[in-house]
């Protein structure tokens, strides 16, 4: 995996690499056009892009289900606190 498809699989822009790893975004669109990333960097891009497939999003049913209140008392403690109404508002 290239780090350009590493970077779209974890949904993030130059800027944001540029923010993890604290180097202004200039360096980043530098790699880019040179299409030349450290190899640190290409490693550690594809390690994040390999955790975010193996961890998908949650089932929405299952997530609408625990805002209306129905999984018990914990959602019912996040509503709380959140100041969610039974239908999620």
């Amino acid at each position: 995996m290239t780090p350009l498809e590493s970077l779209a699989t974890i949904r993030w822009s130059y800027s944001d690499l540029a923010a993890a790893i604290g180097r202004p975004s200039d360096t980043v669109r530098s790699w880019v056009r040179r299409n030349s990333f450290p190899a640190p960097i290409v490693e550690w891009l594809a390690r994040l892009a390999d955790a975010h497939r193996a961890l998908p999003p949650p089932d929405l049913a299952v997530v609408g289900r625990w805002v209306a209140g129905e999984a018990g008392s914990i959602g019912k403690s996040w509503q709380t606190v959140a100041g969610a109404t039974k239908d999620g508002t």
